[in-house]
């Protein structure tokens, strides 16, 4: 097949899969078959959790000022 570069992995992450390839007894090009394919499966899931773009405390005090700008003008609750 030949010789393929992965760029901007660092030592953990390969040391990582190095490990698990090696518990699995199975060779690295494999180990990568499979989670490309465990991606593939749960891509719609999202298979890279997202960060949230407020913190709990924010969307606390958001919702907080909302709720009370909507009580002043009259809205729904």
């Amino acid at each position: 097949m030949g010789l393929k570069t992965i760029r901007d992995v660092d030592e953990e992450t390969w040391a990582t899969m190095k490990e698990l390839a090696e518990r699995e007894r199975i060779k690295m090009g494999t180990l990568l078959k499979i989670l490309v394919k465990e991606y593939r499966k749960t891509e719609v899931k999202g298979f890279i959790p997202k960060r949230p773009i407020l913190s709990k405390k924010e969307a606390d005090e958001l919702k907080s000022f909302v709720m009370e700008l909507r009580k002043r003008l009259g809205f729904r609750l």
